[in-house]
This record gives structure tokens, C-alpha cells and sequence, in this order.
């Protein structure tokens, strides 16, 4: 499926303790992984549910992102003029309340955000 900014959505998907925990959290969740705002134009955003670990990853052209400041509401990398916005702090409640925890990944010009159950 594309989006307006021709934006290639891709998914391979089967069930995962966090979507059987929390399935409307889960929909908020994905709407905010789904903001388009970041990406390029004519890029890809991939979510991947398997085996437990969901990871939902972007195509991007900038170098990867700051973790310290990632998940705070309107980080912003360095000296930077914009933010991020609120999306990636909201990521981070709903998946603490859940009882998961969250960690980004830069990889082959791809950012990460990978899914995990707590287990204590």
C-alpha cells in the first residue's frame, strides 16, 4: 500500500502478547508509528510482528537518532530547531503501562523501534 507522499507500507504480521494485552492501545500505537512526517519521500515504512518482538522500522535520511533524547516529549537533537513532537514519549507510556519496554536501532539507514515484553 502507498500513502500520499508515495510512502511503501509493508507488513508481515501474526499475534503478539502486546497486541492480545492492549488492543486498542496497540491501534494508537500504530497510528503514531504510521506519521509520515519523518520520513523521505517515496520511502518505506515496515512493521514486522513475529515471534513476540514487534519492530516497526522507517526509511530515513539523516544519520540515526540521539536514544537520550528520543523518547522525551519535543526532543530535539542538539541544537535543533524542531522537535520530534509528542509521538515517540506517548510510544513510551503506552508500552510501560503495558508492561513492555521499547529500544531504537539505526541500521542500514532504517530506524528501529523495537518492542519487548518486561519480564519482572
Amino acid at each position: 500500500m502507498n500513502t500520499p507522499r508515495n510512502i511503501q507500507l509493508n507488513s508481515v504480521l501474526e499475534e503478539t502478547a502486546f497486541v492480545k494485552k492492549n488492543p486498542v492501545l496497540t491501534v494508537i500505537l500504530l497510528k503514531i508509528f504510521l506519521a509520515i512526517k519523518y520520513n523521505i519521500p517515496a520511502g518505506r515504512i515496515n512493521i514486522r510482528m513475529e515471534k513476540g518482538v514487534p519492530d516497526i522500522n522507517n526509511t530515513a535520511l539523516a544519520q540515526g537518532l540521539d536514544a537520550s533524547w528520543l523518547f522525551r516529549r519535543f526532543g530535539k537533537p542538539g541544537h535543533a530547531k524542531d522537535g520530534i513532537g509528542p509521538g515517540l514519549a506517548i510510544i513510551r507510556q503506552i508500552v510501560s503501562v503495558s508492561g513492555f519496554g521499547v529500544s531504537y536501532l539505526y541500521e542500514d539507514q532504517l530506524h528501529h523501534f523495537i518492542l519487548m515484553e518486561n519480564n519482572h
